[in-house]
């Protein structure tokens, strides 16, 4: 188990989730992973 991405930012808006999200699937493969989230409005958003 380990962290594959994260990222830090003064505000939390879609476009840090996506970017998080992104270079998570760039780095390794997306069987078995597991996002881990905060929460929040961003996630439902349509572009999540």
């Amino acid at each position: 188990n380990e962290i594959v991405s994260y990222k830090i930012a003064e505000t939390q808006d879609v476009s840090l989730v996506l970017d998080t999200l992104k270079e998570a699937l760039r780095k390794r493969n997306v069987i078995d992973t597991i996002l881990h989230s905060d929460q929040g409005k961003v996630y439902t958003s349509k572009q999540f």
